[in-house]
């Protein structure tokens, strides 16, 4: 047997050995952080878009707002 070979039948017995504990913490890990996340919500982005769209979308979520006026100095 080559040593290429050698080293590649190694290599696959190594990494079936290892891959399921990999697996394992990978899948642990994400599902933590899914847990985390569980409660979380998704706030629509609306700084780009005009006072009315930005009102609707925001009213759409049923989130209390309210408008500020801004003067801008020129």
């Amino acid at each position: 047997m080559g040593k290429a070979k050698l080293f590649g039948t190694i290599g696959k017995m190594a990494l079936g050995a290892v891959a399921p504990d990999v697996l394992e913490q990978g899948t642990k890990i994400v599902n933590d952080q899914l847990e985390k996340r569980k409660d979380y919500l998704k706030i629509p982005d609306v700084k780009l878009l005009d006072v009315e769209k930005a009102t609707a979308v925001i009213d759409k979520y049923n989130f209390n707002h309210s408008e500020v006026p801004v003067r801008v100095f020129k």
